[in-house]
């Protein structure tokens, strides 16, 4: 998993009739919008809930903990498929608040492991996803005189990766990864007044940007691994096309850089069980939006970008996620069962506006002969929200993977 999986949080009708019209369309939700949505790549690590900064052992390690490539002897191509399904519904005292559901079937990963001959280095390149969007809610958030909803986005954030990872001894590996991210979401969402028609906005970003990561894997004994993995802020160019029913359709230019984030995690073996742990540090606070827009006020133009920074600092908080995992090796079978358990924080100062969002993940693999092995997980995400008057909005989001390791 990455940083987060919490959704983001809805756009309010109020803010849709003023502030999109007074600031260009731009609020601090646009700079929190890549860092938040279901994530993972590859079927090992979503059966054990993410908890793979310790273990590291196969080519998705390019992206949870490159450190973990320097272990790997043979050349690997991983493949991998996921498919996300997100439904939603809720009680509301008086209304209707109906389900609505969405799906998408994605690439997870496409990665290549090649060691280099007569050396303690291996290489691996490749995509990751990293992000999926895909969300759908019917209910309808209504304030004085507006009323917001129904919402649906769609879409992605992966990465194309190159790292490698070096064995610096039997105890400690160390390892580096230069990631390209990009992506696009289409975000839309319906509001209406009392004495209008069913109005509209529809949000397209389209994301580019660059990020580095290090990590380090010490194994102090042959059972015993210790992981770290540290990324630096993530510059991200975004290309925004905003329309609506009541807005001359633009295109907006703007730059976000998140925090340094840090990711610690351990596993350790009994015998045919392994068991491991991970937490994950992300400040949202520490997000910077940057652009030159500008909204008049009392005849001076005045830059958006203090209020929305002041804002993110005012509402968003550092969070501190954990997740735990198990596998289990059948003797004489070649197959392995796992399963994990994630805790993802609320990513604002006001938990009342956000949620806790729990997963549960199983999985399994099995090697038909020594050089395939193929990976299944499933995993339930589920989060709850507390509308205020107008009721309760629940959301259960069910992945799966698919991955086919091949080693020469």
């Amino acid at each position: 998993m990455a940083e987060t999986s919490s959704i983001v949080p809805r756009r309010m009708a109020l803010w849709l009739l003023v502030c999109a019209a007074t600031l260009s369309g731009q609020t601090y939700q646009d700079a929190v919008r890549p860092f938040v949505g279901l994530s993972g790549a590859g079927a090992r690590v979503a059966g054990l809930a993410g908890a793979f900064t310790g273990i590291a052992d196969d080519a998705t390690s390019l992206l949870y903990n490159p450190a973990g490539l320097a272990h790997l002897t043979k050349l690997e191509l991983n493949l991998g498929l996921t498919h996300l399904n997100v439904a939603t519904d809720g009680t509301s005292p008086g209304n209707s608040i109906s389900p609505a559901s969405i799906s998408a079937t994605r690439l997870g990963n496409a990665i290549l492991v090649l060691p280099v001959p007569h050396s303690k280095l291996t290489v691996a390149g490749g995509y990751n996803l990293v992000r999926a969007f895909e969300n759908q809610s019917d209910t309808e958030i209504c304030g004085l005189d507006e009323c917001s909803g129904p919402l649906s986005q769609e879409g992605r954030l992966g990465t194309l990766s190159l790292g490698a990872g070096y064995q610096v001894s039997t105890k400690l590996a160390l390892g580096g990864a230069v990631e390209v991210i990009m992506g696009s979401n289409v975000y839309t969402e319906n509001y209406r007044r009392p004495d209008s028609a069913q109005e509209f906005i529809q949000i397209e970003p389209a994301y580019t940007g660059v990020g580095l990561s290090m990590g380090v894997l010490i194994s102090p004994l042959p059972v015993w691994r210790l992981g770290l993995l540290l990324r630096s802020p993530r510059q991200i160019a975004v290309d925004e096309d905003f329309a609506g029913s009541e807005f001359v359709q633009d295109t907006y230019e703007y730059d976000i850089t998140s925090s340094y984030s840090a990711h610690l995690g351990t596993s350790l073996g009994f015998g045919p069980l392994l068991v491991t742990g991970n937490l994950s540090w992300f400040d949202y606070s520490q997000i910077r939006f940057d652009s030159h827009l500008v909204v008049t006020v009392d005849s001076q133009d005045v830059s958006i970008d203090f209020g929305i920074n002041d804002t993110l600092r005012r509402e968003y908080a550092a969070v501190l996620t954990y997740a735990a995992g198990a596998e289990l090796l059948l003797p004489l079978m070649n197959i392995k069962l796992r399963a994990g358990y994630r805790r993802d924080p609320p990513i604002t100062r006001n938990p009342s506006a956000d949620a806790i969002t729990h997963t549960i993940a199983l999985g399994g693999s099995v090697v038909p002969v020594p050089q395939i092995k193929l990976d299944l997980a499933i995993s339930l995400t589920t989060w709850e929200r507390d509308l205020g008057s107008v009721g309760t909005e629940r959301t259960l989001a069910v992945q799966g993977w698919f991955n086919l390791s091949y080693r020469l």
